[in-house]
């Protein structure tokens, strides 16, 4: 018999019990719950364990395979991805609450086959969809600019299978049907820019070599972004003998990675073959014409900035060892500290960089004296009154790197610098500075509402940077005329829509707490923007929040909460602002695709990282708007992690991937017949959306918004929470 302690003891003892199993089971729940958020915050491996608990639990369910086999997609376990999509494949209910459907798990499937090497699988599972849905539709008959060719639509499967049989067909060299398929892809939707791509690689294979010519420049026009197309033209121009052409390929990619070994060695390779040195032949964007232009109104009563001109992608300056200008007008040249007068009157002269950080002005062929102190150039009538300055670098490390000659308002200071031999400084006032940075940001296609927008945001960008962030106090300027603050091109680029849209909000900037905001912009976010505090470094401005660029109604995604619901979101157009299209706006800027040999990337990385030959490269973690803030690039030699939006871009791509948001697949090398060697990637596919950093204004989102009737005011509200509108004297 128990005593009455022993009782009260075993009882409380099964209490405990029961709530320490009650809180196991109920952590245990949560966890399963947490598999796409431990997906998002760039766990990965633990998101996969996760999954596989929860299918234990729930094995019919097949949304769990699909996101458990893209997460396996990311860690780049192909293998494991396929079995995974295999079982959803074969468990594929009649009905029930699944959000994919049985074609585009197949369509996922094949592609796994695919990028695995696996080409006879992936051929008859891309067939296998393109049987299931031609009684649907056929691809010819597809309607141009479609938005139903997505995922999540019949159509969607068979463009999507039908771009997979043309790979299939080009591995194969059955160049013919492949050139029928692609065909049939461009036809179906023409802003498919790599199927233009292949069709110019399969002309190249069948050595129809102005086809190709026509096509790989046809890819270029519908995404310019697709630099490694460059590579392509100049091999193209080499077989034709056209040695000057192919030079000016290579050139073009030297001009956006300088240390480009390919590049390097192909211009190398054809210079001896040069009927003229690349100096000889005459430059593009050259300014043989002076600008009429006139001033902003009261134009004393504006502050004056210092742009730097010339800079790189970090804003620095680009080194340079001359500058070359010209004048409409009289002018002045002069020792910046007394003002001393050095030279006047001349139409044009030149500035050499000489050792030990001083300057040489250059008259003609003779020298006018050495000088280590700044040099001011100052037109006598600078209301009316212009300068050139001549092949002044642009884009730098970007897609559309050139140099291109300026005009410019307002004066110059020249500053000689041991360093970087000469910084170039123009000195010109908020209101005609911003006529000109308008139209360098926005296309003057844009709606006037959404201007009006940007004028307000740039007055506001360039305020805060020169009275608060002074990001480049060290070279002496305010802001430097690139998109690391804002890009600002000269006379050249002013028209009157712009001119309008700042003189009409003429004053106006966004205030919070009565501080003028940093009111960071891009071009397009792809649908929902991020938060400055997702990415490090950028502070956590209550008015930088991410928000969503469309409507919120009925049916209608405004949250990306799982692998495959990122997948969708990337690959489909949702209804939302910034897929704006119109004159000179590439909807390739919107939904685009990019494809990277690895050895190019596995070069970049390299130079700064010792990785040794690339493995894979892992996405981590994810925003919640899914623009990729931290990846893994694993090497035979080391591994490293990149966690800033600006370096992902930059290793990843030629000129810069559009953006982070975007999904990574790796085609690996075929292995031989034993499957005994080890595979390597041979090309890594972003599938992308949106262009830019994705913090604050949308520019396509605002015109999207403008051509619906919004007005700027609702615009920059929308944009920028809880701020306020205030209006400068001046």
């Amino acid at each position: 018999m128990f005593h009455v302690k022993q009782l009260n003891f075993l009882s409380h003892l099964s209490i405990f019990l029961f709530f320490f199993l009650l809180l196991h089971i109920s952590g245990y729940a949560e966890e399963l719950g947490n598999a796409n958020e431990l997906y998002f915050q760039g766990e990965p491996e633990k998101a996969v364990e996760v999954y596989l608990k929860k299918i234990e639990e729930e094995p019919a369910n097949i949304n769990y395979w699909v996101n458990l086999a893209l997460t396996y997609r990311d860690l780049a376990l192909y293998p494991e991805a396929i079995a995974s999509l295999k079982h959803a494949s074969y468990a594929y209910p009649p009905g029930g609450d699944n959000t994919v459907s049985k074609e585009e798990i197949l369509n996922l499937l094949a592609w796994f086959y695919y990028y695995s090497g696996r080409i006879e699988e992936a051929e008859d599972t891309f067939s296998q969809v393109l049987k299931s849905t031609n009684s649907l539709i056929n691809l010819t008959a597809l309607a141009v600019g479609d938005p139903a060719v997505a995922v999540g639509s019949p159509k969607s499967s068979i463009f999507n299978s039908s771009f997979g049989l043309g790979r299939i067909n080009i591995e194969k060299k059955n160049w013919l049907e492949a050139e029928k398929i692609f065909k049939s892809i461009v036809t179906a939707n023409p802003d498919f820019a790599l199927g233009y791509y292949f069709l110019g690689a399969i002309y190249e294979n069948l050595n129809r070599l102005e086809e190709a010519n026509q096509m790989y420049q046809q890819t270029l026009k519908t995404d310019s972004k697709l630099v490694e197309t460059y590579s392509s033209l100049g091999r193209i121009y080499e077989k034709q003998n056209n040695y000057e052409q192919a030079d000016k390929q290579y050139q073009k990619i030297l001009d956006i990675d300088p240390l480009n070994i390919e590049a390097k060695k192909k211009k190398e390779g054809i210079t001896p073959l040069l009927a003229r040195k690349p100096e000889e032949t005459e430059r593009k964007n050259r300014i043989s014409n002076f600008s009429k232009i006139s001033p902003a109104k009261e134009r004393a009563k504006i502050p004056l900035l210092r742009i730097g001109t010339g800079s790189d992608e970090k804003g620095a300056p680009y080194p340079t060892e001359k500058i070359s200008l010209r004048t409409n007008d009289k002018f002045l040249v002069l020792k910046k500290k007394k003002e001393e007068i050095i030279l006047k009157g001349v139409s044009s002269f030149q500035i050499n960089a000489k050792e030990g950080g001083k300057a040489q002005i250059l008259v003609s062929t003779s020298g006018s004296g050495e000088y280590d102190e700044a040099i001011i150039v100052r037109l006598i009538n600078p209301a009316t009154g212009t300068i050139v300055v001549e092949e002044v670098p642009y884009g730098k490390s970007f897609a559309w790197a050139t140099n291109e000659d300026r005009e410019y308002r307002g004066e110059f200071e020249i500053i000689p610098d041991k360093k970087y031999g000469l910084i170039s400084i123009n000195i010109i006032n908020l209101g005609e500075y911003l006529y000109s940075v308008l139209p360098s940001e926005m296309y003057s296609a844009a709606p006037k509402e959404a201007l009006k927008a940007q004028a307000v945001v740039a007055r506001s960008v360039t305020l805060f940077k020169q009275r608060y962030s002074k990001p480049h106090k060290n070279f002496g300027y305010d802001l430097c005329d690139e998109q690391h603050c804002q890009v600002y091109r000269g006379v050249k680029m002013e028209n009157d829509k712009a001119k309008q849209s700042a003189s009409e909000t003429r004053g106006e900037i966004l205030v919070c707490e009565d501080k003028v905001i940093n009111a960071i912009f891009h071009a397009n976010c792809g649908g929902y923007g991020q938060s400055a505090k997702e990415l490090k470094g950028w502070g956590d401005e209550a008015y930088l929040t991410g928000v969503f660029d469309g409507e919120k109604t009925l049916g209608q995604t405004t949250t990306i909460n799982s692998p495959w619901e990122l997948e969708k979101w990337i690959r489909n157009k949702p209804a939302v602002y910034c897929d704006f299209v119109a004159e000179n706006f590439q909807p390739t800027k919107f939904r685009w695709v990019r494809i990277t040999p690895a050895k190019d990337i596995e070069e970049r990385v390299n130079r700064e990282y010792t990785i040794g030959r690339i493995i894979k490269i892992i996405p981590l973690k994810r925003s919640k708007s899914g623009h990729l803030q931290k990846l893994k690039i694993v090497g035979e030699k080391g591994e490293t992690i990149l966690d800033k939006e600006y370096e992902i871009r930059k290793i990843l791509g030629l000129g810069f991937l559009r953006s982070t948001l975007l999904v990574i697949e790796t085609k690996f090398e075929v292995p031989d017949s034993a499957g005994n060697v080890k595979q390597y990637p041979e090309e890594f596919i972003f599938s992308g959306g949106g262009w830019g950093h994705g913090v604050g204004m949308c520019q396509f989102g605002a015109c999207g918004r403008a051509k619906k009737g919004q007005n700027y005011r609702q615009i920059l509200e929308h944009y920028y929470q809880g701020i306020k509108l205030l209006k400068l004297g001046y």
